[in-house]
């Protein structure tokens, strides 16, 4: 790796953007590594001792190659059949969320299927392995953003309507992903992508048929 690489602005400018992402100043920085804050101030405006890269990126909870090279984060590993200790194994769930007009809601079935993914993107983004499981969208209610057979992340742990974001719920016994919109009187829009299907609004005093799952954090499927 040539040296002049830990000098350069575009390597300081994005440790420095690592560094505030991870919430962190220079000063919390010296302290972790209980070093004068002066020297460790240089690391961040000069020059960065290769040395301290690695510890640096794992202390951000980012990838050292990203730091070497702004290579943008990936969230699924290639599977190699060795594991690492950035190998996270997500559970797939053998259900089918509608993205259409409901369908029932099913028991899940935990099926022997994981996809891997790496523990760094997944800090990174706030997830956390015990929250986090995989089923497949069913419909055209959603496309062009969620497609029939796509695969996508449910985040159990974020329940709270965020306007505007994608959510697993279930209305009445059926399970759906919709977009969320919360109005002034409490009421909650159901929203598809595709204008073929008409908005539902969930009344303020029926919200109790109402269960959000979870929210989408990830999606993959063919373009």
């Amino acid at each position: 790796m040539n040296d002049d690489l830990y000098n350069s602005k575009i390597f300081l400018d994005r440790l420095n953007q690592a560094r505030r992402n991870a919430g962190m100043t220079r000063d919390d920085v010296a302290k972790h590594f209980k070093l004068h804050k002066t020297g460790v101030g240089k690391w961040f405006n000069k020059k960065c001792p290769a040395n301290r890269v690695p510890t640096l990126a794992k202390l951000f909870k980012v990838e050292l190659d990203y730091l070497l090279s702004g290579q943008s984060l990936k969230g699924i590993r290639d599977s190699t059949g060795n594991n690492t200790d950035r190998d996270i194994h997500i559970t797939v769930y053998d259900v089918g969320l509608s993205a259409g007009g409901g369908s029932n809601m099913p028991e899940y079935v935990e099926t022997k299927n994981t996809v891997v993914f790496d523990a760094n993107w997944l800090a990174t983004n706030n997830l956390k392995q015990k929250n986090l499981f995989i089923t497949k969208v069913r419909g055209d209610s959603m496309t062009e953003r969620l497609n029939d057979g796509d695969s996508v992340m449910i985040d159990k742990s974020q329940t709270n309507i965020i306007d505007g974001k994608i959510y697993a719920i279930i209305v009445g016994g059926d399970a759906k992903i919709k977009r969320l919109k919360r109005l002034f009187d409490m009421s909650v829009e159901i929203i598809s992508d595709n204008d073929m299907y008409k908005i539902e609004i969930i009344p303020a005093d029926e919200l109790d048929y109402l269960h959000i799952i979870g929210r989408v954090v990830h999606f993959s499927g063919l373009l």
